[in-house]
């Protein structure tokens, strides 16, 4: 939702930090279910890749290395198509939810990215 705001107010956003994004949600769902196809299946399209394609702002991108909700691959995607200022950060043997546990000097490096964007 963090990407839809940006391109929907991207006046308004300074910068963003995205944590374990992710490109399509067709893409993770049909990673999930390989055997339907997810693509025609979903209502709710929930595109960050198109989305941000109107957002030029500084970008974030934190992902988990072994995530098993949203594989670290599409996340990279995202990353890879986003055309402005961008920034990845990847948590070695991090699982999905492992970013809450990440040392005050790591959530420090975060606040700092947010305090620069406003700048």
């Amino acid at each position: 939702m963090a990407a839809y705001l940006a391109k929907t107010h991207s006046e308004q956003i300074a910068g963003l930090a995205l944590f374990m994004p992710y490109n399509k949600l067709a893409a993770v769902a049909q990673s999930k279910l390989p055997l339907l196809p997810a693509g025609l299946l979903l209502w709710d399209r929930f595109d960050p890749e198109d989305w941000l394609k109107s957002y030029h702002g500084p970008v974030k991108f934190v992902l988990a290395e072994k995530d098993e909700i949203i594989p670290a691959k599409f996340g990279r995607r995202l990353f890879d198509t986003y055309n402005g200022p961008k920034h990845l950060q990847i948590i070695p043997g991090a699982h999905h939810n492992d970013a809450a546990e990440q040392s005050p000097d790591w959530w420090e490096g975060v606040f700092t990215f947010w305090r620069r964007a406003g700048e």
